[in-house]
């Protein structure tokens, strides 16, 4: 999980319930699972419900049991690529410590939940996670013989960026992400108790999806499929080896090899699956969640404060677009150039506009 902070709700719930869903239905044991999430929401101020954390509407406490390897400062993107590479030096003395230990016979699955822009993720802490990163880590991977087969599922707002004409098709990467690398993606599920988004819609449609499909029946295809109709909000999509991978079963990746018994009567059970659930654009969702808390509010002195931090948004909002406006009037002579999303051809150049 990229994002911290309590409007981010959602990020940390999604990764806490993918972790069930490969240790409870999946079989697999907690020490094949590697968990990047910062831990500040279970136990939040704004929580009403402290060690809790759920991923849909009335739904089991997925925060209990979630093995957390690296938490806070650790979370970053440099961690996260050590980690994919088995760089055990680089993790030496740093959280768990754990590394990805795989080899030539072993199925990868990863899943990244986040915010995201052109070319690139969050982190919370330290610099962003860039697409060339991502994918020359993947590329170094391939040719290290650290892997079988990858599946990589990715959900951040222009998250096809992140693969679109980056990643190769033939290192046996299958890859899916929330929306294309020009829209943003949709926090889904409003939960007015806890006074938040509780999940991602594309990353409940797999999640939920797998909850309760056949491992070995259904494939990486089908199950993209399935997803991409239930995505409303955005345009889920597909890159890397879709043609030689498409068939494999999600079992492949989704599945423990040892674990003989499929979904238990312990699995969470899903209630209502797609009831007229309640969505929002997830540029938008701190000034949404703001308003939704400012319209329920009964205390005059609360719902003040809660409206200079409508307007305080606002404004912030409004200021950044004037920034970027300027930029693009002075620079590239386009005022229309804010809405254009082209793909990024000087990473080097790209990094240093960024982070300046």
């Amino acid at each position: 999980a990229g994002s911290n902070g309590y409007y981010n709700y959602r990020h940390q719930a999604d990764v806490c319930h993918a972790f069930h869903l490969l240790t409870e239905k999946g079989g697999f044991p907690a020490e094949n699972i590697i968990v990047f999430m910062y831990d500040d929401i279970a136990d939040n101020s704004r929580n009403p419900v402290k060690g809790n954390i759920i991923n849909h509407p009335d739904g089991p406490n997925v925060y209990e049991g979630v093995n957390k390897d690296y938490t806070g400062k650790d979370c970053t993107a440099e961690n996260f690529l050590a980690v994919l590479r088995g760089d055990k030096e680089a993790m030496n003395g740093v959280g768990s410590g754990r590394v990805l230990e795989s080899g030539p016979d072993d199925n990868v699955f990863v899943y990244y939940s986040d915010h995201g822009a052109n070319g690139l993720v969050a982190m919370p802490t330290g610099p962003y996670l860039y697409a060339k990163d991502l994918v020359a880590t993947l590329q170094s991977m391939h040719d290290n013989k650290q892997y079988k087969r990858m599946a990589f599922y990715l959900e951040a707002c222009e998250s096809g960026s992140m693969f679109e004409g980056i990643l190769p098709n033939d290192i046996d990467v299958f890859a899916t992400t929330a929306a294309t690398g020009s829209q943003s993606s949709y926090a889904y599920y409003y939960d007015k108790t806890r006074g938040t988004y509780l999940g991602d819609e594309y990353s409940i449609n797999w999640m939920e999806n797998s909850e309760e499909a056949k491992f070995d029946i259904e494939t990486l295809e089908q199950q993209f499929k399935i997803v991409a109709n239930l995505t409303h909000g955005s345009q889920a999509q597909q890159f890397g080896s879709i043609k030689s991978m498409g068939s494999e079963p999600i079992g492949d990746f989704q599945h423990y090899e040892d674990a003989r018994a499929m979904y238990a009567a312990s699995a969470p059970q899903i209630l209502d699956r797609h009831r007229h659930a309640e969505s929002a654009n997830c540029r938008d969702v701190k000034l949404d969640v703001l308003q939704r808390l400012y319209l329920d509010e009964k205390h005059p002195k609360a719902k003040e404060g809660l409206y200079r931090e409508i307007e305080a948004e606002i404004s912030h909002r409004s200021l950044a677009d004037k920034i970027f406006t300027t930029i693009a009037q002075d620079v590239a002579r386009e005022v229309n150039m804010v809405e254009l999303r082209k793909p990024v051809t000087d990473w080097t150049c790209y990094k240093k506009a960024v982070e300046s």
